[in-house]
């Protein structure tokens, strides 16, 4: 999980925290919280992506 995060951001041209730190508000609702990853790995794949996707819905059209 922690490559393919890491791997998304240098894709990107993003640092690693660019994209862990908004996932993590996404997923926890709060800018801490246990181990990013082990979030992730404990919520699921599924949960994982509806949180998201429940997130991404909640930015204005032509923000991101």
């Amino acid at each position: 999980i922690e490559a393919e995060f890491r791997a998304l951001a240098a894709e990107s041209g993003l640092k690693a925290g660019q994209v862990i730190q908004p996932v993590r508000v996404a997923l926890t609702g709060g800018k801490v919280s246990p181990g990013m990853f082990d979030v992730v790995a404990l919520l699921g794949r599924d949960l994982t992506i509806r949180r998201l996707r429940a997130a991404i819905e909640k930015i204005p059209a032509g923000v991101a």
